[in-house]
């Protein structure tokens, strides 16, 4: 029987980059500064990965909730200590493979 992650995993797309996909771009620019999220924890999909994940954004409107689920690799793990005090952690993490449903309750709400 498959565990509950398990069942959550169960359709998720993998996102790593052709070949095609992998030339040079120009630099992209994830989250305004204005933002009420600290910067990293915006997710911006291009027309590559939507087709990949099949979204079309035509049946998505400006906030609207939507779930995403993802499996990550660690990229990353540091951590420092400030003459002030205030330590500073990090977690990098790679998303590989996601997917992407419209929470319908949630949107009837707003």
């Amino acid at each position: 029987m498959a565990s509950p992650i398990e069942k959550l995993k169960q359709g998720l797309t993998d996102l790593k980059r052709t070949k095609e996909e992998k030339k040079p771009m120009e630099a992209a620019i994830c989250c305004e500064s204005q933002d009420e999220y600290p910067y990293g924890l915006c997710i911006d999909l291009n027309t590559d990965s939507l087709d990949k994940l099949g979204i079309s954004i035509d049946k998505f409107s400006v906030k609207d909730i939507v779930t995403v689920i993802a499996e990550c690799q660690i990229k990353s793990i540091s951590q420092s200590s400030h003459v002030s005090g205030k330590d500073n952690k990090s977690l990098s993490l790679q998303i590989t493979k996601m997917k992407i449903q419209e929470d319908k309750k949630a949107n009837k709400e707003y």
